[in-house]
């Protein structure tokens, strides 16, 4: 018997949570052709190099907010940051690099020490890509009341805040 208050879930009903969120991030980031034309010509004279890695990464938003929130971090603080290896941190800057969003800069204090910082490109990219997040979620919650709205993005916070 369980000794805390916590309700069991049952597997069944793990495999449905694991199915809802993976649908429901696929639709959140999914553009149809028409929408991806629209979202690119936003990006005029910004485009990358490779625009399907942009629009289908999670991990390019994950790390567009981090630059965008953290400027002028060490690779290792971005690594900690994003989660992932140095080596995967390492490709991921340098494809922002590569397309002009991001610089690598050396830190005064250590010339070991190799620090990322967004450009003005860089920021307009992010700011682009918030808008469209911004108005997917919008259509998503659409379907939902105010009240209910509150009380799913109360319910989302308490979880990651569980997980950290």
């Amino acid at each position: 018997m369980e000794s805390n208050n916590q309700p069991n879930i049952y597997p069944d009903q793990l495999t449905n949570l694991l199915y809802y969120l993976n649908d429901i991030i696929g639709k959140l980031t999914y553009l149809a052709p028409h929408e991806l034309d629209q979202f690119l010509d936003r990006l005029d004279g910004i485009k990358p190099k490779d625009e399907f890695y942009l629009v289908t990464n999670p991990a390019f938003h994950h790390m567009s907010n981090i630059l965008a929130q953290n400027n002028n971090l060490t690779m290792g603080e971005l690594s900690h940051a994003l989660s992932v290896p140095l080596s995967t941190a390492t490709r991921m800057v340098d494809w922002w690099v590569d397309n002009g969003y991001a610089q690598r800069l050396s830190d005064p204090d250590d010339r070991r020490v190799v620090r990322v910082t967004l450009t003005d490109k860089g920021r307009l990219l992010h700011d682009i890509v918030e808008i469209h997040i911004a108005q997917s979620i919008q259509r998503a919650l659409s379907c939902l009341t105010a009240e209910e709205q509150n009380i799913l993005l109360s319910l989302i916070r308490k979880v990651a805040d569980g997980l950290k």
